[in-house]
């Protein structure tokens, strides 16, 4: 938290905003992270390669539940994932990482009292959507707004690493629950935040949408 905190001074200071300290501070992370998700992505283009076996596989077993079909039908799941150079684990790895960067921001944002004076196109910057909408200032609704947006986009078009249909089902359960729960806890964060978990999610968009194009013409 308090390299995080000296780094957001120090950019400020050579950008004369901590807001866009904010920004470059968070390009910077998601570029270091780089190659964790371009490995998850390309984790869920080859499980779209291994989805027909799994398929099979499923529909082999299907309505067995004694220990010995169970076994063997983990046996070869597991076959699959090897051929296909396949780690089910890791696509969470990311999600797992961003919310130690999200409290780390916070904490850090707190430590830095220039944040809660400075105004970034008309946004106080330490004040939370929610109070400034309470004092009369409505238009801080758009950040929340913004934020619910680009987070639904950013987890939309995450790769995804369900094996069948129930999986595909729970995961976009999770979206939609993870999406309105951020959305609820963009009116109670301060605007700095916001701006963090913006420009996160929209580099997010971008990089998925990039490195599937990138893939369909390879």
């Amino acid at each position: 938290v308090r390299p995080l905190a000296f780094i957001i001074i120090k950019i400020g200071a050579l950008e004369r905003s901590t807001a866009i300290s904010i920004v470059i501070i968070t390009l910077i992370l998601r570029f270091a992270l780089f190659p964790m998700t371009r490995k998850t992505l390309l984790q869920s283009e080859n499980m779209k390669k291994a989805q027909p076996e799994l398929t099979r596989i499923e529909k082999k077993y299907e309505g067995k539940t004694d220990q010995e079909s169970m076994t063997k039908k983990s046996t070869e799941m597991m076959a699959v994932y090897k051929k296909y150079e396949i780690k089910p684990l890791s696509g969470c790895l990311f999600a797992f990482i961003q919310l130690p960067i999200l409290l780390a921001f916070w904490k850090a944002i707190n430590r830095v009292p220039a944040i809660f004076e400075e105004k970034f196109l008309g946004i106080n910057m330490g004040t939370t959507p929610l109070s400034a909408m309470s004092s009369g200032d409505w238009y801080y609704i758009i950040i929340c707004v913004i934020l619910i947006a680009v987070t639904y986009f950013s987890y939309k078009l995450n790769p995804s690493m369900a094996v069948n249909d129930q999986m595909a089902k729970q995961q976009k359960m999770m979206t939609t629950v993870m999406t309105i729960f951020i959305g609820f806890m963009s009116f109670t964060l301060p605007t700095a935040i916001a701006f963090y978990w913006i420009t996160s999610s929209l580099f997010t968009i971008f990089q998925n949408f990039a490195l599937t194009r990138r893939n369909k013409h390879e």
